[in-house]
């Protein structure tokens, strides 16, 4: 199963083959995110671009359109799961959204389905529902704690774009079934936070049904 179509006539090409991975420290461990991708869809057609791992990074990955090329923080501890992330940005931007868009900020009609099923989703719900409030309940080795709610990171990660990298990359280890992959959303959602655990969350129908 494919989680869209991004193959367009006479380029269809794997990501891997578009996607360089620089020589550096955590490259091995950002080829093998990029295989796990390769696994589930194989028909990319993102533009060339380079990904590499950089230090002290502001966040644990970034996008940058204009130079067509991903930073990981090498010291993060999820970075495979970050760059997958990142090439969730990519195929939202470059092809889905015809390079001049995030197709899911746009309101791309061929992600009307999955808006619909991911916003439905009990964490989106969660998330949502901060908004309002200036603390929650938080469990903290078992044991409920107040915490205050940052607003600005709960919109940051209500952005469509950030939702569909989100479900994309937890998609990705899902149905790679990369160990390593799995073990990465699974630490994001123990982290202790008002939200992390609201990152990732059961696979959205869309993403199990859909075949491109």
């Amino acid at each position: 199963m494919r989680p869209a179509n991004f193959s367009r006539a006479g380029l269809a090409r794997s990501v891997g083959d578009a996607l360089r991975i620089a020589d550096g420290k955590i490259a091995t461990a950002l080829r093998e995110a990029v295989g796990s991708v390769d696994v589930v869809h194989g028909d990319g057609c993102l533009p060339d671009m380079v990904a590499k791992g950089v230090r002290a990074h502001m966040t644990p990955g970034e996008l940058f359109i204009a130079r067509r090329a991903i930073h990981i923080d090498v010291g993060h501890p999820q970075a495979r799961l970050s760059l997958v992330h990142e090439i969730g940005h990519a195929l939202d931007y470059y092809i889905l959204g015809g390079n001049l868009d995030f197709a899911s900020r746009a309101g791309a009609p061929d992600l009307q389905d999955w808006e619909h099923a991911v916003m439905a989703t009990a964490p989106i719900q969660v998330l949502k529902g901060m908004l309002g409030k200036k603390q929650v309940m938080v469990l903290e080795r078992g044991r409920p704690r107040r915490a205050r709610v940052n607003r600005a990171v709960v919109s940051y990660l209500l952005r469509p774009e950030e939702i569909f990298a989100r479900s994309y990359s937890q998609y990705i280890a899902m149905t790679s079934r990369n160990e390593r992959l799995l073990a990465d959303v699974a630490a994001v959602q123990a982290t202790v936070s008002t939200c992390y655990p609201y990152f990732y969350w059961v696979m959205s129908p869309w993403w199990a049904t859909k075949n491109g």
